[in-house]
C-alpha cells in the first residue's frame, strides 16, 4: 500500500512557485549579460544590415575632371579628403520625368525660373578681385544671441588669408519688440547680423529672401560661393574650402549632403538643411527671378532642391558637390571625429556646441593638422 502524502498542498504550491522564480530569475540574468554584451561592442554602430551605409541610386558616378588647378598642398601624414570622387554632374529634371510620381513634394513648374535667364550667363571669376571665396550665412532667430557668441568665438579660421570667408548671421523680424532691440543692439556692436525684411520663420519664404540679399551685393562682395548653415552646425571650414577649391565658381555648383534626406519619397536630391551651398551663377539667377509666395515655402532645403529641378531648358544640369557622410548630426552613428569631416549638426545649446567644436579642434591638433586653408607652403594663387 503506497504510503499516504504528508505534505501539506499549500507548500507544495510554495516550492513550484520557488522553482518558477528562480527560473526566471536565471533567464533574466542572462537576458541582461547578452544585452550587455552586445551594447558593449557595438553602442556606436549601427545595425549590421546598416553598415557601411547604402548609396543613393545616381551612386556609382564618374568622379569629377577638374578644370583647373587642384592645390599643391605640402607632405602631411594626414592626406586632406578626396572630394573630387564626390563630385559629380547631376540633372534633377531629368531624374522627375524618369520616374513620374514618385514624389510627392514641389512638382509645379516655375515659370519665373523656367524662362530666366541661365545661370551661364552670370559671370564669375576664380580670383579675389571677383569677391569673397566664400559667404556664410547663418541662420538664427533674435533669441539665440548666446548661441551666436559661441559662433563668434569658434567658427573661425586662421589667418592669412582672412579675407577669403565672410561670415553673417542671418535672421528675420522678430515678433518679441524687446528681443529685436536686443539683436539689433547687437548688431551694432558687432556688424554681423543681417536683418532679412520678413518676419522670422522658417519655411516660409526667409531662405529665399536670404538667396535674394546676397544676390544683390556689391560689385566685389560678390561671394564666389555661399552656404546657408544652421545656427547649430559647427562647419570645419578649412575642409569647405577644400571642398570647393577645384571646382571653378563659373559652374553651376550645388554643395552640401544628401546623406540623411528624404530623397526617396519627398523629392529626388536635395542638401540636408544643416548646411548647403551654391556658386554666384545660381545664387544670381535665384536672386533675379521674382518668385511667387508659394515658389519659396515649404520645406526649406527639399524646396532649394525643387529649384534646381526648374533650371532653363537645355541647362538643366548641376555641379554636385555632395559630401555624405562626411557631414551629418554630430551623434550619428556613420559620422566619425575624423579630419575628413565637413560640418556636424544638432548642437542645440551653446554648451554643447562648444564642447563638439573644441573636440573637433582637438581631433586637428592630434593629427598636426593647422587650422587654416590654405596649408601654410601651399602653392595656392588666389
Amino acid at each position: 500500500m503506497p504510503l499516504p502524502n504528508l505534505t501539506p498542498s499549500w507548500a507544495a504550491t510554495g516550492m513550484r512557485n520557488t522553482r518558477t522564480r528562480l527560473l526566471l530569475v536565471g533567464i533574466a540574468a542572462v537576458l541582461v549579460l547578452l544585452w550587455s554584451t552586445f551594447y558593449l561592442f557595438n553602442w556606436r554602430k549601427p545595425p549590421p544590415w546598416k553598415w557601411p551605409p547604402p548609396y543613393p541610386n545616381y551612386y556609382p558616378h564618374t568622379p569629377y575632371r577638374p578644370q583647373k588647378p587642384i592645390p599643391k598642398y605640402p607632405r602631411s601624414n594626414v592626406p586632406w579628403l578626396d572630394t573630387l570622387s564626390l563630385t559629380r554632374e547631376v540633372n534633377i529634371s531629368a531624374m522627375l520625368a524618369s520616374q513620374p510620381g514618385k514624389w510627392d513634394m514641389f512638382l509645379d513648374p516655375i515659370p519665373e525660373l523656367l524662362y530666366a535667364p541661365p545661370p551661364r550667363t552670370h559671370r564669375c571669376e576664380d580670383n579675389a578681385e571677383f569677391g569673397p571665396m566664400l559667404f556664410v550665412g547663418v541662420f538664427t532667430i533674435a533669441a539665440e544671441h548666446k548661441q551666436r557668441a559661441v559662433i563668434r568665438a569658434l567658427q573661425t579660421l586662421q589667418s592669412p588669408p582672412s579675407e577669403q570667408v565672410v561670415m553673417k548671421f542671418i535672421l528675420g523680424r522678430s515678433p518679441d519688440a524687446s528681443l529685436q532691440s536686443m539683436a539689433e543692439t547687437e548688431a551694432e556692436m558687432y556688424g554681423d547680423i543681417v536683418f532679412l525684411d520678413i518676419q522670422e520663420n522658417m519655411n516660409e519664404g526667409k531662405t529665399y529672401v536670404y538667396w535674394k540679399w546676397v544676390s544683390k551685393l556689391p560689385v566685389g562682395q560678390q561671394p564666389r560661393f555661399a552656404l546657408k548653415a544652421d545656427s547649430d552646425t559647427f562647419l570645419i571650414l578649412p575642409n569647405v574650402l577644400h571642398s570647393l577649391a577645384p571646382v571653378p565658381c563659373s559652374l553651376p555648383v550645388y554643395w552640401g549632403t544628401s546623406w540623411g534626406s528624404c530623397i526617396e519619397t519627398c523629392y529626388p536630391l536635395y542638401c540636408r538643411g544643416l548646411s548647403y551651398g551654391m556658386s554666384w551663377p545660381l545664387i544670381s539667377w535665384l536672386g533675379q527671378a521674382d518668385l511667387p509666395q508659394w515658389a519659396t515655402e515649404g520645406m526649406e532645403d527639399a524646396r532649394t532642391g525643387a529649384w534646381f529641378g526648374n533650371l532653363p531648358q537645355g541647362e538643366e544640369s548641376l555641379m554636385l558637390v555632395d559630401l555624405y557622410t562626411h557631414a551629418g548630426d554630430w551623434d550619428g552613428t556613420t559620422i566619425t571625429y575624423d579630419t575628413d569631416i565637413v560640418a556636424l549638426h544638432a548642437m542645440k545649446n551653446p554648451q554643447l556646441y562648444a564642447r563638439v567644436a573644441a573636440a573637433m579642434l582637438q581631433v586637428w591638433e592630434t593629427a598636426g593638422r593647422e587650422w587654416r586653408w590654405p596649408p601654410e607652403g601651399t602653392e595656392w594663387n588666389d
